[in-house]
């Protein structure tokens, strides 16, 4: 089955992703961005956010379902401009909780951050 490719932007926070669809679509692409958590929709052409209500609605009506996936290539290397070297470790979440329970001043907190 031919492969229907579409360039997305998030309306909210600009992240840019590839759409890949291995069916025939005609009506709508739904994601949730991975950097702002909005929910955007594709239809006819344009890019907008839609409720979370909205799309329980259509998931409950029977109305969504998979026909591709959606590339956040540009995801990594946005992040990766964010100045850290290395992910999130399980330690660093670790050590935050425990920053956050010993210590009561939030600007002393943004210091050791």
């Amino acid at each position: 089955m031919k492969e229907k490719r579409l360039s997305l932007v998030c309306p909210e926070c600009q992240l840019p992703a590839s759409a890949v669809l291995n069916v025939k679509f005609n009506k709508f692409v739904i994601y949730t961005c991975p950097r702002c958590h909005c929910n955007v929709v594709y239809y006819k052409n344009h890019v907008e956010t839609i409720s979370d209500e909205l799309v329980k609605k259509l998931l409950g009506g029977g109305q969504l379902r998979f026909c591709g996936k959606v590339l956040f290539n540009s995801f990594q290397a946005a992040e990766a401009q964010s100045g850290r070297e290395s992910p999130i470790s399980a330690d660093d979440i670790t050590n935050l909780k425990i920053l956050l329970q010993t210590e009561d001043d939030s600007d002393k907190i943004i210091s050791r951050l």
